[in-house]
C-alpha cells in the first residue's frame, strides 16, 4: 500500500485535503548549490510501504500526526546517504528498519548535480541517485545511478565513490547541524549544561574532528620520539663494538711485510702461469695439426668406400629385379606341381580302391569255381552206386549243421564289418577332434603366456596411471622425456589422449554413461598421441618402432598446438559429450587436448540422451532439430542422426566397448587380468583333460579295430573250411539230386561266374586306365620337376650373385664403419685438444685479467710456477699460525659490515630526527591554524547569535548573548541590560519557548558557519506553545528564504496552518503532510 501524503500551498483558506499532491517546481531563474535533495523514495521502510517525496529546493515543512513516519524520512535520508544505523539514533541494526512482514527495504535519495560543485557531470548528468537495499539477513548493497536511473557503480565501488561524492557536496550525516534527528533534537532542547552545549558546538563546527586528528598526530610524534631514543641507545652499543673491532684490525698491520712479499710472489706466479699456458698452447696447436693431417687419408678412403657402396647397392637392386622376374615364373610352375601332386594322390587312392574291388571279385570267382568243380564232380559221379539211406541222413544232418553254422558266421562277419566301419568312422572323427583339441591347446597356451606377461608388466607398472590405457605407455613416456632432454622434439607430444580426460561426477558414478562416453570416444582415440608438426611425428614414430616393435602401434595425430581453445558453439540447452568430460593437465596441455577432441570427435555437437524417446524428439524432424547438432547418443547405446534435406532421421546400434579405461585403475586392471588369466587356465585345463580323453579314445578305437580285423580273419578262415566240407558232403550226397538239378545248378553257377568275370574285367580295365592316367600325370609331374630344377639352376646364379653382392656390401659397410670410427676418434681427439687449447687460453685470459686488475706489469719469474707456489704456501702457513691473522678475512668482513651498519643506522637516526623536527613544525602550524579557525568560528557564531536574538532581546528587555569558553570547554548564555551590564540571570529562568528560541538561534548561527547543501530539523517545536511556535517558525522561514541557495527541512507534528509568507515566496516553500496509515 502506498504511503499517503499531500503537498499544499501556504494559503490558509485552502484545506490540505482539497488539494491533490503536486510537485512544486522552482522558477527557472532560481539557483541552488549542488547536493540539495531532489527526491526521496522509501519502500518497505519502517512504517512506509511506499513513499515518494520531491522536496522544494528551498524551504520544506513536513507535518503529520505522531507515528505517521515523519522522522522515518530523515532516518531514511541518513541511511540512503550511506550513514550508519547509530547515526539515526533509532536502531543499532539495519534489518530493524525493514517493515514488518517484508524481507527487504529500499531507500533512494536523489541529489542535485549541477553548478560549480557538480561531481563528474559528464558521467552522472544533472542528478545522482543513491540507492541502498537492506535485507533481513543483515546484508545491504549500495548503487549509484545517473540522471537516467542507469546504474553507474555498485557494491564496493559504489561505497568508495559515494564517500567522494558526499565529501564533494560537504554532506556529513553525523553532523547535527546538517541533520538534527528527533531524539537528538529533544535532548538538545532540554540541555542547559554549558559543557553539553559546548560539545554540541564542537561537533557541529567539525572542530572536534580536527581536534581528534591533531591528537592522533601528537601520539604518532611521541611514538616516533620513542623510536629515536631506542635507535640512539642501539647506536651506543654498536659504536662500542666498532671500536673493539678497530683495535683488532690495527694489530693486522704488523703482517704487511709478509703481505708485500706474498704479493710479489703472487705476481711472479701469475706471469709464470701465463708463460706455461702459452707454451702448452703451442704444443696443443702442433698436435691438432698433426691429427688433422693424419685424418686426411681415412677421409679420402671413406669417400671411395661410399662410392663403391653406392655401386654395389645399385648392382644388387638390378640383380634382385631380375631374380624377382625368374621367381615369378618359378612360383607359377610350383603351383602347377602342387595341383599335379593333389591329382596323383587322388589317382593313387582311386587305384587302391579299384584293386580292393578286383580282389573281392577274384575271391568270389574262386568260390564259384570251387562250386562249379564240385558240381562237375557230381556229374561224373552221378552214375556211381547209391549210398545207403543211413549215410545219406547223416550227411544231410551235417549239411544242415554246416549251413546253420555258415549262416551264423556270415551274420557275424557282416556284424563285425559294420562294427569295423563304425570304428573306423569313429577313428576319423577322433583324429579330427584331436587336431582341433591340439590347436585349441596351443592357442590357450599362447593366450596364457600372453596374459602372464601382461600381468607381470601391470604389476611392475602398478603406480603408473598411463598403463591403464596402454601397458607400454610408461615406456613411451620415458622415451619421450629422454628425447625432450636431447631436444629432438620441437614441442613435446601429448598422449595417451585418455590420460588427459576425466569423467564428470555424474558420468563417474554411472557405469552405463561412462561406458557410453568411452565407446563414443573410441579405444584408438584414448590410446592416441598428438604432435605439433610432421618433424615431431617422425621422431615419435621412431620411438614407437623401438618400444612396440612388431606389435600394433597407437595412432599419431598431427595438429598445430594453439595457445587458445576453439570457440565452439554447443547444442543449447542440451547436455553434450563435452559437458561430461573434464580436460586435465596444465593450461597449455588442456587447450591442445580440447582442440584435438573438438576437431576429431566434435564433442560439443554430440547430445547425450537418457533414452530413445528423448533422442527421437530432437532428431525426428528437421524443423525441431537443435542448431549445431551432429547426432545424439542414448544410454542404451543407440546413435540417432537428424534428418537432412534429402534423407530422414536414422538410428543405429553402437557396439559397446568392453574395457572402461577412464574409470579403471592399475589395481582394477591387475584384478581383471588375474581373473582373465585364471579363467584361461581353467579353459586350458579342460582342453588338456579333453585331449587326454581323446588320446585314450584313439588307443581304445585302434585296439578295438585290430581285434575286429583279427576276429574277422579267424571267422573267414572258419567259413572257408565250412564251405569246403559242405562241398564234399554235397558231392557224396547225390541220392536226392537228379541230373537235371545238378545241370541247372551248374549252368547258374557258370552264368554267375561269367557275370563276375565281366565285372572283374571291367575293374581291370578301370585299374589299367587309372594306372595309365597316373603314369601320364607322373610323367607331367616329372617334367615339371625337371623344369623347376632348371629354373632353380637359372635362379641360383642370381641368388649366388646377390649373396656375394650382399657380402660385398656388408664388408664395405664394415669398412665404412671402421673408417668412420677412425675419423670419429680423430675428430674426438681434435675436439679434446681444441677444448684443452680453449681451456689454456681461458686460463691465460684469466691470469692476464688478474694481472690487469692488480696492475701487475710483466716480470720474469724467479722460478717455475710450482716453486713459486711452494714459497707462497710457506708464507701463508706462517701467517695462518697466528690465530688473529687466521681469521683475517672474516675479521675484515665483520669490521666492514659493522662499519656500514653503524653508518646506516646513523643515517636512519638522523633522518628520523629530521622527520620528528618536521612533524613538530607541522603540529605547531596545525595548532596555530586550529586556534585561529576556532577563534574565527567562535566569533562568527557569537555575532550571528546576537543578530538572530536582537528582536527577542528587545521583547525581553534584556540582551541575550553566548560566550564560548574553550579553556573550560563551556558554552554559556549571557544576559546584559540595556546599558551593557552583565546580569546574574540563568537560562533555566527563561520559559520553554524562550529557551527554544535561544537554542534555535544557536543552531541558525551554526548554519551560517557551516555550509551543507541542506539542513534538517526534527521535532524543533516539541516544547513550544502555539505563540512561540508561530514566532519561531516564522523566524525559521525567514532564515530559509534569506538563503535561497540552500535547502531547509523542518519536521513538526503540529501542522503548518500558522505558516504564512508573501505570495512571491510561495513557490519557494513546500509543505508535505503525511497521513497516518500505519
Amino acid at each position: 500500500m502506498s504511503r499517503s501524503g499531500t503537498k499544499r500551498p501556504l494559503s490558509p483558506s485552502t484545506r490540505a485535503s482539497d488539494v491533490p499532491s503536486v510537485k512544486i517546481h522552482p522558477p527557472s531563474g532560481a539557483t541552488s548549490v549542488s547536493g540539495i535533495i531532489q527526491q526521496i523514495k522509501l519502500k518497505n521502510f519502517m512504517c512506509h510501504d511506499q513513499l515518494e517525496w520531491h522536496p522544494n529546493k528551498n524551504v520544506n515543512f513536513v507535518t503529520g500526526p505522531n507515528g505517521s513516519g515523519k522522522s522515518s524520512i530523515l532516518q531514511g535520508l541518513v541511511l540512503g546517504l550511506m550513514g550508519e544505523s547509530k547515526h539515526t539514533k533509532r536502531y543499532s541494526r539495519l534489518q530493524d528498519f525493514i517493515q514488518k512482514g517484508h524481507s527487504r527495504a529500499v531507500v533512494e535519495v536523489t541529489l542535485k548535480n549541477e553548478g560549480e560543485d557538480a561531481y563528474k557531470s559528464e558521467l552522472y548528468g544533472a542528478s545522482i541517485t543513491f540507492q541502498r537495499t537492506i535485507d533481513d539477513n543483515g546484508q545491504n548493497n549500495v548503487f549509484l545511478k545517473d540522471h537516467m536511473q542507469n546504474v553507474v557503480k555498485k557494491a564496493k565501488d559504489a561505497r568508495e565513490e559515494g564517500k567522494r561524492i558526499l565529501e564533494n557536496f560537504r554532506i556529513n550525516t553525523d553532523n547535527p547541524v546538517a541533520i538534527l534527528q528527533q531524539e537528538e533534537a529533544k535532548e538538545f532542547l532540554k540541555v542547559e549544561s554549558p559543557e553539553n552545549l559546548y560539545s554540541f558546538f564542537h561537533r557541529a563546527t567539525l572542530l572536534k574532528q580536527c581536534h581528534d586528528q591533531y591528537s592522533v598526530a601528537r601520539r604518532d610524534l611521541e611514538k616516533t620520539r620513542e623510536i629515536v631514543e631506542t635507535k640512539k641507545s642501539q647506536l651506543v652499543n654498536l659504536k662500542k663494538q666498532l671500536v673493539d673491532m678497530y683495535e683488532k684490525v690495527k694489530e693486522l698491520n704488523k703482517f704487511k711485510e709478509r703481505d708485500l712479499e706474498e704479493e710479489c710472489l703472487l705476481k711472479e706466479l701469475v706471469w709464470a702461469l701465463i708463460k706455461e699456458s702459452r707454451a702448452e698452447q703451442e704444443d696443443i696447436t702442433d698436435k691438432i695439426l698433426e691429427k688433422e693431417t693424419a685424418s686426411e687419408n681415412p677421409r679420402k678412403k671413406l669417400e671411395q668406400l661410399h662410392q663403391l657402396l653406392v655401386q654395389l647397392i645399385s648392382q644388387r637392386t638390378q640383380l634382385v629385379d631380375e631374380a624377382e622376374q625368374e621367381r615369378g615364373q618359378f612360383a607359377r610352375e610350383e603351383k602347377e606341381i602342387h595341383e599335379l601332386k593333389d591329382e596323383t594322390e587322388r589317382l593313387t587312392l582311386l587305384h587302391k580302391k579299384v584293386r580292393s574291388e578286383i580282389k573281392g571279385y577274384e575271391s568270389m570267382k574262386e568260390t564259384l569255381q570251387e562250386e562249379i568243380q564240385i558240381l562237375e564232380e557230381h556229374m561224373k559221379q552221378f552214375t556211381s552206386s547209391q549210398v545207403s539211406d543211413k549215410m545219406t541222413k547223416e550227411r544231410q544232418m551235417k549239411l544242415n549243421k554246416l549251413e546253420v553254422r555258415r549262416t551264423a558266421i556270415n551274420e557275424c562277419i557282416e556284424k563285425m564289418g559294420t562294427e569295423r566301419d563304425a570304428t573306423e568312422s569313429e577313428q576319423e572323427d577322433n583324429y579330427e577332434e584331436l587336431k582341433k583339441s591340439e590347436n585349441e591347446r596351443k592357442d590357450s597356451q599362447k593366450r596364457k603366456e600372453h596374459l602372464e606377461s601382461e600381468l607381470a608388466e601391470i604389476v611392475q607398472l602398478e603406480d603408473q596411471k598411463m598403463a591403464v590405457f596402454d601397458r607400454l605407455a610408461p615406456r613411451v613416456a620415458e622415451e619421450i622425456s629422454s628425447a625432450v632432454k636431447k631436444k629432438l622434439f620441437r614441442m613435446r607430444p601429448l598422449g595417451p589422449v585418455g590420460s588427459y580426460i576425466k569423467l564428470s561426477a555424474e558420468a563417474a558414478t554411472n557405469p552405463d554413461l561412462a561406458r557410453l562416453l568411452e565407446t563414443e570416444l573410441g579405444a584408438n582415440q584414448m590410446k592416441a598421441y598428438v604432435c605439433n608438426d610432421e618433424h615431431d611425428r617422425k621422431v615419435l614414430q621412431g620411438i614407437f618402432g623401438r618400444v612396440y616393435e612388431q606389435q600394433k602401434k597407437p595412432v599419431i595425430f598431427t595438429s598445430k598446438f594453439l595457445s587458445k581453445k576453439h570457440n565452439v558453439n554447443k547444442v543449447e540447452p542440451y547436455t553434450t559429450v563435452l559437458d561430461h568430460l573434464k580436460i586435465i593437465g596444465s593450461e597449455e596441455e588442456a587447450t591442445v587436448i580440447f582442440n584435438h577432441l573438438v576437431d576429431q570427435k566434435c564433442i560439443e555437437s554430440i547430445v547425450v540422451c537418457k533414452n530413445q524417446d528423448e533422442a527421437k524428439q530432437i532428431c525426428t524432424f528437421h524443423q525441431t532439430s537443435p542448431k549445431n547438432l551432429k547426432y545424439a547418443i542414448t544410454h542404451d547405446f543407440y546413435r540417432f542422426f537428424p534428418p537432412t534435406t534429402s534423407t530422414s532421421y536414422r538410428s543405429y546400434y553402437i557396439e559397446p566397448m568392453n574395457s572402461q579405461m577412464l574409470v579403471s585403475t592399475m589395481c582394477n586392471m591387475r584384478e581383471e587380468k588375474k581373473t582373465e588369466l585364471e579363467r584361461t587356465r581353467l579353459i586350458m585345463q579342460k582342453i588338456i583333460d579333453s585331449h587326454v580323453k581323446l588320446i585314450q579314445t584313439k588307443t581304445d578305437l585302434k585296439r578295438r579295430c585290430d581285434d575286429i580285423t583279427s576276429g574277422m580273419a579267424v571267422v573267414r578262415k572258419e567259413l572257408s573250411e565250412i564251405n569246403s566240407e559242405k562241398s564234399k558232403l554235397k558231392a557224396e550226397d547225390d541220392s536226392d539230386i537228379t541230373v537235371e538239378i545238378v545241370t541247372d545248378d551248374l549252368d547258374n553257377k557258370r552264368d554267375k561266374f561269367e557275370q563276375l568275370s565281366e565285372l572283374h574285367n571291367g575293374k581291370l580295365v578301370e585299374r589299367d586306365n587309372v594306372a595309365t592316367n597316373f603314369k601320364e600325370k607322373m610323367t607331367v609331374l616329372k617334367k615339371k620337376y625337371q623344369f623347376v630344377v632348371k629354373l632353380r639352376e637359372v635362379l641360383s646364379p642370381f641368388e649366388r650373385e646377390i649373396s656375394r653382392t650382399d657380402d660385398q656390401i656388408s664388408l664395405r659397410k664394415k669398412e665404412i664403419s671402421n673408417q668412420e670410427k677412425l675419423l670419429k676418434r680423430f675428430k674426438a681427439e681434435v675436439n679434446q685438444l681444441k677444448r684443452e687449447l680453449m681451456e689454456q687460453k681461458r686460463k691465460e685470459e684469466e691470469f692476464l685479467n688478474k694481472a690487469k686488475q692488480k696492475s701487475w706489469t710483466e716480470v720474469e719469474p724467479s722460478g717455475t710456477a710450482l716453486q713459486l707456489n711452494a714459497k707462497i704456501r710457506r708464507i701463508r702457513e706462517t701467517k695462518r699460525a697466528n690465530k688473529l691473522y687466521a681469521d683475517k678475512e672474516k675479521l675484515l668482513d665483520e669490521f666492514k659490515e659493522l662499519k656500514d651498519d653503524y653508518a646506516l643506522q646513523m643515517r636512519k637516526v638522523t633522518k628520523i630526527e629530521e622527520h620528528v623536527s618536521m612533524m613538530v613544525g607541522m603540529n605547531t602550524a596545525r595548532i596555530a591554524n586550529y586556534m585561529f579557525i576556532r577563534k574565527a568560528i567562535s566569533s562568527i557564531v557569537e555575532r550571528r547569535f546576537q543578530m538572530f536574538t536582537e528582536s527577542f532581546s528587545s521583547d525581553l528587555g534584556t540582551q541575550i548573548l553566548i560566550n564560548i569558553n574553550h579553556r573550560r570547554r563551556e558554552l554559556n548564555f549571557v544576559f546584559r541590560n540595556a546599558d551593557g551590564d552583565l546580569l546574574d540571570t540563568e537560562i533555566s529562568s527563561l520559559s520553554g519557548g524562550e529557551k527554544s528560541f535561544a537554542q534555535m538561534s544557536l543552531i541558525a548561527a551554526l548554519w551560517e558557519v557551516m555550509s551543507p547543501p541542506f539542513r534538517a530539523l526534527d521535532e524543533w517545536d516539541v516544547f513550544l506553545d502555539a505563540m512561540n511556535r508561530k514566532n519561531i517558525s516564522s523566524k525559521l522561514l525567514e532564515i530559509g528564504l534569506a538563503r535561497l541557495d540552500y535547502q531547509f527541512l523542518f519536521i513538526s507534528p503540529q501542522g503548518a496552518s500558522d505558516i504564512t509568507c508573501a505570495p512571491s515566496d510561495r513557490n519557494k516553500v513546500g509543505i508535505f503532510n503525511i497521513m497516518k496509515n500505519c
